[in-house]
């Protein structure tokens, strides 16, 4: 999941890998969309067609480490209730055949940076391990996850 102003929310990425699967088949959703103005005034927030009430979100706003408003609105939403943002899995059989069992939903990992190349981080050897033996039992959760909101901050 991914903070996108331009998809005027939150956007979720569905990127299956596998053997039955076609490459390059990378599906984008919005289960979560903010109307603000050129203000960065929240005017709406709706999540998967049901609107939210926004008073009652903790919103927390850091303008020092970003400068939008509805940044932190999203913040606020993902902290109170993740859930209803993640792909559903009539979302995910978009990309997935009806006849495939996905081996593994990862929503938190230890992704490359510039600094790491995947073979360095906790996440790509295992999930190797995993895709190379077809044993979902290998997966262990990394201990470090930089998947959070918090990753997202402009450098």
């Amino acid at each position: 999941m991914v903070w996108c102003p331009a998809a005027d929310g939150l956007m979720v990425l569905l990127e299956p890998v596998g053997p039955d699967l076609a490459p390059n088949s990378l599906h984008f959703l919005t289960p979560a969309t903010l109307e603000f103005g050129d203000d960065n005034t929240v005017h709406n927030l709706t999540v998967r067609g049901a609107m939210v009430d926004l008073p009652s979100l903790n919103v927390q706003p850091h303008y020092d480490l970003q400068p939008e408003y509805p940044f932190w609105v999203a913040v606020a939403l993902l902290a109170q209730d993740p859930e209803p943002l993640f792909a559903t899995a009539a979302e995910r059989a978009v990309v997935i055949p009806p006849d495939t069992e996905p081996l593994l939903i990862l929503t938190d990992w230890d992704h490359p940076t510039e600094e790491r190349l995947p073979s360095q981080t906790e996440t790509f050897p295992r999930l190797a391990e995993v895709l190379v033996t077809g044993d979902r039992q290998r997966w262990r959760p990394v201990a470090n996850p930089n998947t959070h909101w918090r990753h997202w901050l402009p450098k």
